[in-house]
C-alpha cells in the first residue's frame, strides 16, 4: 500500500494538520482490504481482543454489548442496522498495521492504533466528536460522513448504550467516501458517519493524554521518587503577632520547594518518553525461548532472517537537555546513551525492518548489547 502521489504532506500539516477536517480523494488508491468482515468477526470472538457489537438505527434504542463472542451472536443478527468495532486491530493482524506506517508525517509514537468497524445498512455510532486527530480510511462499500462544528466539553451530550452522543448536531457538510477516501478528523469536530451498504472502516487515531492524565502520571512519579525526609519547613523563625495566621513567608517556602521539585525539564523529558511508549498489551510482548548472544545472532541473520520490532512494542527516541545523552524509549522503559549513539537511537525508532543497520550494529559493540538486550525482552524479535 502506498499514498497517492499527489498527497502533499507539508501542505497538509500547514493548512490541516490539528485545524480543520479534510476529504483526500484515493489518497490511497487501489486499496484492497487486510482483513474481510469474517475475519473481523472471528477476531472478535477472541479472548484478550476489545470489541463491541451496536444494534439499531435510532440512537434512542440502541443495544451495546462487549466481546468477546461467539460465532452463534453472529447468525441471529438482523441484514441491516448493526455495527461491529474492534479496537487495535493492528496488534492482532500485521496487515492492518501497516497502515500506521503510511502516515509517516506524523510522529510515530503520537499514532495510537488502529480500530476497525464493519457496519451492515444504515448502521453507524452517531453523532460524536472525539479528542484526538483520527483519519478514517473507507475500505469496502461506501460510508456517508455528516461533518458538523467544532465541539468542546460544554456541548452536552447523553449516554446511549455506553457511547457519548452529541445531543444536538448541526451539520455543516456531508461526504460520501468511497473505497481507498481518506477523512481527516481533527480533535473536537464533530461527525456522524452511516453506511450504504456493508463496508468497513479502518480509524488510525492518534494519542493525546489530557492535561488531567499528564498531571497524574508525572506527578506519580514525582511522588515515587521523594523521599520521607523531604518536607515542609519553616522560613526563618519568628514570634508570631497572630498564631492563626498562614503567613506568605509559609506560602513561598513550600511553593518553592514544589517547583524546584516540578521544574526539571530533563526529568520531564524522561517521564513523557516513557509515557509516549507506554504499551497496551504487554501480554504480546514476550521473551525468546532461549536468549540471543552475538554469535547466535549472526547465526539467525545468516540464515536468513530479518530484525525488526515487535509490532506491539512502541519505540521513541530524545535528546536530553541539560547533557550530552540521547534517551531510548522502548515499551515504558528508557535507557541512556551517550551521543554516539544517536544513529542507533533513529535507526531502532524509525525503520521497522532494521537490516540495513545490522551490519553497523553488530561493529558497534554497545549498539550490539542494547540489540541482544532489546532481543531479550521481546521488543525485538527475528523472523
Amino acid at each position: 500500500m502506498q499514498l497517492d502521489n499527489n498527497f502533499n504532506k507539508a501542505e497538509f500539516l500547514t493548512n490541516h494538520w490539528q485545524q480543520k477536517p479534510l476529504l483526500i480523494r484515493q489518497m490511497l488508491p487501489n486499496f484492497a482490504d487486510p482483513i474481510s468482515p469474517e475475519e473481523l468477526a472471528g477476531l472478535s470472538m477472541e479472548p484478550g481482543t476489545e470489541s463491541r457489537l451496536i444494534e439499531g438505527v435510532d440512537p434512542q434504542q440502541w443495544q451495546m454489548s462487549d466481546g468477546p463472542f461467539v460465532e452463534s451472536r453472529f447468525t441471529t443478527l438482523p441484514q441491516d442496522g448493526w455495527t461491529l468495532l474492534v479496537q487495535a486491530v493492528d496488534q492482532w493482524v500485521e496487515e492492518v498495521s501497516e497502515l500506521m506506517q503510511l502516515f509517516d508525517f506524523v510522529p510515530s509514537w503520537r499514532i495510537d492504533d488502529v480500530m476497525v468497524s464493519f457496519a451492515a445498512h444504515g448502521a453507524g455510532v452517531g453523532p460524536h466528536y472525539d479528542y484526538y486527530d483520527v483519519f478514517l480510511i473507507q475500505g469496502l462499500g461506501t460510508r456517508t460522513w455528516k461533518i458538523g462544528k467544532k465541539c468542546s466539553s460544554s456541548d452536552e451530550t447523553s449516554n446511549r448504550a455506553g457511547l457519548s452522543i452529541l445531543d444536538q448536531f448541526e451539520e455543516i457538510e456531508e461526504i460520501t467516501l468511497n473505497t481507498g477516501d481518506v477523512l481527516y478528523i481533527p480533535p473536537q469536530y464533530s461527525h456522524w458517519g452511516v453506511s450504504t451498504g456493508r463496508s468497513l472502516c479502518y480509524s488510525v487515531g492518534c494519542r493525546a493524554p489530557s492535561s488531567a492524565e499528564i498531571l497524574e502520571g508525572y506527578s506519580d512519579t514525582l511522588i515515587d521518587r521523594t523521599l520521607p525526609e523531604d518536607r515542609y519547613t519553616d522560613p526563618m523563625a519568628v514570634v508570631p503577632t497572630k498564631r492563626g495566621q498562614i503567613t506568605l513567608g509559609n506560602v513561598e517556602e513550600s511553593f518553592n520547594k514544589l517547583m524546584k521539585l516540578i521544574d526539571n525539564k530533563r526529568n520531564y523529558c524522561i517521564w513523557f518518553g516513557c509515557n509516549a511508549t507506554a504499551i497496551k498489551y504487554p501480554s504480546l510482548i514476550t521473551a525468546p525461548e532461549t536468549d540471543y548472544d552475538t554469535e547466535s545472532l549472526i547465526q539467525t541473520l545468516a540464515e536468513g532472517c530479518s530484525l525488526v520490532m515487535n509490532p506491539s512494542s512502541r519505540f521513541a527516541f530524545s535528546l536530553l537537555p541539560c547533557g550530552k545523552t540521547t534517551a531510548l524509549f522502548v515499551d515504558g522503559e528508557y535507557t541512556e546513551l551517550g551521543n554516539e549513539l544517536t544513529w542507533f537511537a533513529e535507526a531502532i525508532c524509525d525503520q521497522a525492518l532494521l537490516n540495513p543497520f545490522v551490519s553497523k550494529i553488530l561493529e558497534t559493540p554497545t549498539a550490539l548489547e542494547h540489540t541482544l538486550r532489546l532481543l531479550n525482552q521481546g521488543s525485538l524479535v527475528t523472523y
